[in-house]
């Protein structure tokens, strides 16, 4: 596993642990696109953690001033995340055929942005 985050254009990636229990409950990264990705083990959805990694991911990377979430159609549950979260719609990426929806890219400006920070 460490040598695929290694291979990848990763700033940076984090391990989510729940500070009370110790368990490790999912992951979250950021590309040098600004893009972000984030992973929850199944039983840990609809906890709240995700808000509170968005959160703390935006404010520790205070130079980047819009972060972008690339989501795929599948996944309402992240579509809904982003949206409930401000981000916005940008664009849609279809496959070669332009026959099917492949991504949706959302966008939200950092709250926490210092410019020369």
């Amino acid at each position: 596993h460490i040598n695929y985050i290694r291979s990848k254009p990763y700033l940076d990636w984090y391990i989510v642990q729940d500070l009370d229990t110790k368990q490790m409950v999912g992951s979250t990264y950021l590309t040098h696109q600004h893009e972000i990705g984030i992973f929850f083990l199944e039983k840990y959805t609809l906890m709240g953690y995700g808000t509170k990694v968005l959160n703390v991911l935006m404010e520790h990377h205070e130079i980047v001033p819009e972060f972008k979430a690339n989501i795929s159609p599948n996944n309402s549950q992240s579509l809904c995340f982003f949206v409930a979260k401000g981000f916005k719609y940008t664009k849609t990426l279809l496959s070669p055929d332009q026959q099917k929806v492949v991504q949706y890219t959302y966008v939200k400006a950092n709250p926490y942005f210092a410019e020369g920070a």
